[in-house]
């Protein structure tokens, strides 16, 4: 807790709420911490610095806390720094390998170049699971290569959003991805998917046939 705020101090962050709050119950319970989740709902003063999400992962480097499985970032604002930083926690590639697999962004913003150099991260990464709101890591990243979606009740309007994502891709010669979709949206959006991608393939392996 004292490297947290530590590093907070350094970076001119507010100690997350939720996390310190993690931990103490984690300490209190002699149970491992295995989710993060950092929000910005805990500012309720003006005058409060916001919430920042390098001094977690600094804190997590620096502690060479190996047993975080999620990562859960809701509204906080990231820089460029902060995608950086967190790409680099991710990529298996360095001298120790942190073992998140499942990340989730949600209702925030992050730019072209963020989304890009994430994208360079997922397939070098644990990561199974990934939680997005919007579909600009579709639009930009030509390093990711498969959307598997199947089982996901995405509805209409999200599907829309994932059609028009990867017509984008097509008009800027992209990559073409593979895609797994659900059957629970309209079978003209549920086509059209597949006209902009390409279908892909199912990984179960097929049941040998037994003679007698």
């Amino acid at each position: 807790m004292k490297t947290y705020e530590r590093h907070c101090a350094l970076f001119q962050s507010s100690v997350g709420v939720t996390i310190k709050q993690s931990l103490k119950r984690c300490i209190e319970n002699e149970i491992v911490l295995t989710k993060f989740v950092l929000t910005s709902s805990e500012n309720s003063r003006g005058d409060m610095q916001p919430v920042s999400l390098t001094p977690l992962l600094r804190t997590i480097r620096d502690e060479r806390y190996m047993l975080g499985k999620e990562l859960c970032i809701w509204g906080i604002q990231l820089s460029n720094q902060d995608i950086a930083n967190l790409a680099l926690l991710l990529e298996l590639d360095g001298r120790t390998t942190y073992p998140f697999c499942s990340l989730e962004i949600i209702h925030t913003v992050i730019d072209a170049w963020s989304v890009e150099r994430l994208g360079v991260a997922l397939p070098v990464s644990n990561l199974r699971s990934i939680v997005l709101d919007y579909t600009n890591l579709i639009k930009y990243s030509e390093h990711l290569i498969e959307l598997d979606l199947d089982g996901n009740a995405i509805g209409e309007l999200c599907s829309a959003d994932i059609l028009d994502a990867l017509k984008e891709r097509l008009n800027e010669k992209m990559p073409n991805l593979n895609i797994k979709v659900t059957y629970q949206i309209s079978s003209e959006t549920f086509g059209s998917i597949f006209k902009n991608g390409k279908k892909s393939k199912s990984t179960r392996k097929k049941k040998k046939k037994t003679t007698k």
